[in-house]
């Protein structure tokens, strides 16, 4: 049986080294949610209306890619944007198509 999303992210998670700067509760640096606001940036700024719809996370340098589209070339668009942003070292992506 496959994992549930959050499974899969917190295996992601846990492979990841922990930041510098990171505090004792887990809380992203202030940098995280600076490669939030450019991911999400990247992705309305795409031309295609459904990425605007997407969740991201950014934990690490991750990227986790949460929602739907309605084809697979849009899913690996969303995952080619993303990863195209300075200072993200992955996407880990959710997107599920229909």
């Amino acid at each position: 049986m496959g994992r549930s999303v959050s499974e899969s992210w917190a295996v992601v998670l846990m492979s990841l080294p922990v930041s510098i700067g990171e505090d004792s509760a887990g809380r992203v640096p202030v940098e995280g949610h600076v490669l939030v606001r450019d991911v999400e940036s990247r992705l309305s700024r795409s031309g295609y209306l459904a990425l605007r719809d997407l969740d991201c996370e950014v934990v690490g340098g991750m990227v986790l890619l949460r929602g739907r589209v309605p084809s697979y070339y849009l899913k690996q668009l969303a995952q080619t944007v993303v990863g195209e942003v300075q200072g993200i070292g992955g996407v880990f992506n959710m997107i599920e198509v229909g």
